[in-house]
């Protein structure tokens, strides 16, 4: 927010942050299916477990920018497009 008030951002105000994860969360989803990957097939890519995916897809799991880094590179894809909410 500017000192005059006037908020500048492209993101409208009244959206909060778990509008935003739940984006991120189908956008994975999406993208994993699309790719032909299952949950324990990208767990593998990234060294992480089947469930951490499945937390991240149901919306359960706050991911870390190393991890929305990650996501994104084994998901052939880029950050923006991650928590891309058009």
């Amino acid at each position: 927010m500017r000192k005059n008030g006037e908020n500048k951002s492209k993101i409208d105000p009244t959206v909060d942050g778990d509008f935003f994860c739940k984006k991120v969360s189908e956008n994975v989803r999406k993208l994993r299916i699309k790719l032909e990957l299952s949950q324990e097939q990208l767990g593998n890519n990234m060294d992480v477990s089947k469930q951490f995916i499945q937390k991240i897809e149901n919306g359960q799991r706050n991911i870390s920018i190393k991890t929305l880094l990650k996501l994104a590179i084994h998901l052939d894809t880029t950050p923006s497009e991650l928590i891309n909410v058009l």
